[in-house]
């Protein structure tokens, strides 16, 4: 069979092209190399116009070369090519299969029905064949290519807007995302109550004998700002060594108490991004590419996800993948409790990572050996070492997930003549200490008394995943982006990040509509999502804009006020940029994908700021 198959990265080529070898296809291979059409490379001017009944982004047009290879594919194809349109199954790559397709229409009206949509939950040889069997019976699966394409090109648009009007406030590059950051940090400092939950800025573990004998018991505290100095001073005299003191296991009427079941769940990106900072001291944006590069090179499931759940064929290639490293107690009995049920509004329906390592001779001995061999020290890495990283956290993560798994209960007691003080030896009875029940696995874990503290990347990432501020695969860019800002700084060992003088002078220059992470998450899920006005038979633009009426509408006024200043003033012509010290602001700058009237919803009450 003949096929012309568009992607997005050129790093994708030399898979997609063993791979279709091995399905009998003689093909060729077009990159995109990331989105077709394109924003200018500033934001100003703006370059978009919002009139009644349409949103038109008129700044947004394609990069002739791009197109030009497009044409070229698709005149010196053979008459009995299949088109296969493989970009990712995510918002931006619907936007440029979108794209992809007036082309081809726009070449030659009757090759559509020549188009697959194809969308492979990994690349994989039977996932790419399954995708194309899938697609074929569902008459090309072009049926709601629009609709989907919908999301991508309200959020370049509304991100772009948002990201010109509050740098111009701002004088600095800030976006929707930055500013919800910003305000998120701002109410962890000022108002906890107002955030959903606190990220994660560290943890106590201490370990200590069984007054039984067997496996030591463990207590775990997750650090969440503060840190209670009587555990912490443990922690550091005895780094590395068991706690003076005995655990009894818990017993109850002469009997033992059951172990309570512990439920691990696979990585979502976000997930896998803060466990290699944590513990590898790996930094965000490295070990996104290295999760991208070893879903490019077939090693991994999609990894852009906010999902921790697993369908049963995932399910089953994990067991598969398991047996290759000869853990027999990776079964898909234990499947259930991750089961994969797409969420009616959620922003993605990919499942969580998992290994699809290749089923070659050497690929799974370098497999069986990532996944069994002792994590590697922290340390500087080579781009391969961090994708093996990156392989490993994630398949070691998939098989705990489908493990029988139980942590028996104990109660502290601390040994008379240690030097522990009143205060610490009633501190550590209170913890709850347990112990693994089952099978160890061979790699072990870092249970080892110890204070250990999370970079702030790390805990941005978690705070995002929190707030569901920010997409899957914009984390690591936005964590990197705030940690290098110089807008957020940690006060000390432990506690939460908050703004600088710096961040706080951006948040006060922004209107307070802006800083609550609500308004982002709100604005989020509206473009994400067909409005209770759209109408699914008409333009795009008008689609785009009737999501954008729904945003508008629930925003505050003041936020609305500066947003349409902004179209005024580019309206008006009275300059092409606010001022010299925004002028070179670029769309990546304020969020990194874009390189590409209702009753008031009330809002929770914001903190003050002073100073």
């Amino acid at each position: 069979m003949q096929a012309l198959i568009f992607i997005e990265a050129h790093g994708k080529i030399a898979t997609w092209s063993r791979i279709s070898a091995g399905l009998g296809m003689t093909s060729e291979i077009v990159a995109t190399g990331g989105h077709m059409c394109r924003f200018p490379d500033s934001l100003y001017p703006l370059g978009i116009r919002i009139s009644r009944g349409q949103a038109i982004d008129t700044t947004r047009t394609p990069r002739q070369s791009v197109e030009h290879r497009i044409r070229q594919a698709l005149r010196s194809r053979g008459d009995e090519t299949e088109i296969l349109i493989a970009t990712d199954d995510d918002a931006e790559g619907d936007v440029i299969a979108l794209d992809v397709i007036r082309v081809i229409v726009d070449e030659d009206p009757l090759l559509i029905e020549r188009c697959l949509r194809v969308r492979p939950r990994a690349i994989t040889r039977d996932n790419v064949a399954r995708a194309i069997e899938e697609a074929r019976a569902g008459h090309g699966g072009l049926d709601d290519l629009v609709s989907r394409a919908v999301a991508g090109r309200t959020r370049a648009l509304t991100d772009r807007w948002m990201g010109a009007t509050f740098s111009r406030m701002a004088r600095a590059g800030c976006g929707r995302v930055r500013a919800g950051i910003l305000g998120s940090a701002l109410c962890w400092e000022k108002s906890p109550d107002l955030a959903r939950e606190l990220p994660e800025t560290g943890e106590i573990t201490l370990q200590a004998r069984s007054g039984a004998g067997g496996l030591p018991f463990t207590a775990r505290i997750g650090l969440h700002g503060q840190v209670p100095e009587a555990l912490a001073a443990v922690a550091r005299r005895y780094a590395g060594r068991l706690v003076p003191g005995h655990v009894n296991p818990m017993r109850s009427a002469g009997a033992a108490v059951a172990p309570r079941f512990e439920n691990i769940a696979p990585f979502n990106t976000g997930d896998a991004i803060a466990y290699a900072g944590r513990f590898h001291g790996v930094g965000p944006k490295a070990a996104m590419a290295g999760l991208q590069s070893a879903y490019m090179n077939g090693r991994i499931s999609y990894p852009r996800t906010d999902n921790r759940t697993l369908s049963e064929a995932a399910a089953a290639q994990v067991t598969q993948a398991a047996r290759a490293c000869n853990l027999r107690d990776v079964d898909m009995a234990h499947a259930d409790r991750h089961r994969h049920v797409p969420r009616q509004d959620g922003r993605t329906t990919h499942e969580a990572i998992y290994p699809t390592p290749r089923m070659t001779r050497d690929a799974l001995e370098h497999f069986r050996d990532l996944v069994r061999r002792p994590a590697p020290r922290v340390g500087t890495r080579t781009d391969d070492e961090v994708e093996d990283l990156m392989v490993m956290l994630v398949a070691r993560r998939a098989f705990e997930a489908l493990r029988p798994s139980g942590r028996a209960p104990g109660v502290f007691h601390p040994r008379p003549d240690s030097d522990l003080s009143t205060e610490e030896r009633a501190a550590l009875q209170d913890l709850d200490w347990f112990r693994p029940d089952g099978p160890a696995v061979p790699w072990g874990r870092s249970s080892t008394t110890g204070l250990r503290i999370w970079p702030m990347s790390s805990v941005m990432v978690d705070g995002m995943m929190i707030e569901e501020i920010g997409r899957p695969s914009t984390w690591a860019s936005h964590a990197d982006q705030i940690e290098q800002s110089g807008q957020l700084e940690v006060p000390s060992p432990g506690a939460l990040p908050r703004p600088t003088p710096a961040g706080r002078r951006i948040l006060k220059a922004l209107p307070r509509g802006i800083w609550s992470p609500a308004a982002c998450r709100m604005i989020e899920e509206t473009m994400s999502r067909q409005a209770p006005s759209e109408d699914v038979g008409t333009d795009i633009t008008q689609r785009m804009r009737a999501r954008i009426d729904t945003w508008f509408a629930a925003i505050t006024p003041e936020v609305r006020t500066a947003l349409v200043e902004q179209l005024k003033s580019e309206a008006d012509g009275r300059s092409r940029a606010p001022s010299e010290v925004v002028s070179a602001v670029r769309p990546e700058d304020v969020d990194p994908t874009l390189s590409a009237i209702s009753e008031e919803t009330p809002e929770p009450a914001l903190p003050e700021m002073s100073g």
